[in-house]
């Protein structure tokens, strides 16, 4: 009489093939994993049924990740990643599409994700810093790419771990800024918005003859110029040199020296209503 038994053998249920035919489990082929664990026990001396528990535990724990997925190209994932992103400002996608197609996907692009390794985002970065590239520059390259694998690694499961381990390659050095004197900040408020007095005319021979004021009174410039381009630079070094009169938009002198004392930005300053009138009376 035959006996049902029931066996607490976890592993029962699951086909375990030969070591010839490959190994599955829930259905996800396993001949094509590349593991170092895999390359250890996968061998026809060991037992296929000690792959399917590895294999299970690494799928519990969540570790598993199927080598197929991997397979998407950098570029092609990297361009998903940036339009799924909520909340990015116009600008903000501008620079990320420019530092991908500049400096990303120029030499890894076609790499698939699962392939990228740490010893090539590091020859990567050796490669931009090399041709030139600025620290800042090529450390806005590195953030993005590393962003772009962590939600591969973390979210997507396609990899392990992010290649992008490359300490101090997102990190930004750039030198301070020189500052301006109360000196240098007053010359160029005085310079900003000045024009030189004068104008240029086409003659019949094609050339451009130029008149500017001196004085009060206008003169004829002793020398006729080929182009309109060569008139126009002539008056303003003659305004520079102060040998032509010039004119001044005092608001933009006003501007200059609201923004520098007053620490405002460009935004800020820029659409401030400027009475020139007002500021000098202090009313």
């Amino acid at each position: 009489m035959n006996q049902s038994t029931h066996s607490d053998d976890p592993r029962e249920g699951h086909h375990l093939p030969t070591a010839r035919s490959g190994a599955a489990v829930h259905g996800r082929s396993l001949s094509g994993l590349r593991t170092p664990q895999m390359r250890l026990i996968w061998s026809p001396s060991t037992s296929n049924a000690a792959t399917v528990t590895m294999i299970e535990a690494q799928i519990i724990r969540g570790e598993w990740t199927d080598p197929d997925r991997g397979k998407v190209k950098v570029k092609d994932y990297a361009e998903t990643w940036i339009s799924q992103r909520p909340g990015l400002r116009p600008r903000t996608v501008d620079l990320y599409r420019w530092l991908l197609k500049k400096h990303i996907t120029h030499s890894l692009g076609n790499v698939a994700v699962g392939k990228l390794s740490t010893a090539m985002v590091r020859q990567r970065r050796a490669d931009l810093l090399g041709n030139g590239v600025s620290i800042s520059v090529a450390a806005k390259a590195y953030r993005l790419l590393r962003a772009v694998l962590m939600k591969a690694a973390e979210e997507d499961h396609l990899i392990q771990r992010n290649p992008c381990r490359i300490r101090g390659a997102g990190d930004e050095q750039a030198g301070e800024r020189p500052v301006l004197t109360v000196d240098q900040v007053l010359d160029l408020a005085d310079r900003v918005g000045r024009r030189p007095i004068g104008n240029v005319r086409k003659l019949s021979t094609s050339s451009y003859r130029l008149r500017y004021q001196r004085n009060g009174e206008m003169r004829t410039h002793p020398e006729t110029f080929a182009t309109r381009g060569a008139a126009d630079g002539a008056l303003w070094k003659l305004g520079k040199d102060g040998r032509a009169g010039c004119t001044q938009d005092r608001r933009f002198r006003a501007l200059v020296l609201l923004a520098t004392f007053a620490s405002l930005r460009w935004g800020e300053v820029g659409p401030f209503p400027l009475n020139v009138d007002t500021l000098e009376t202090g009313s």
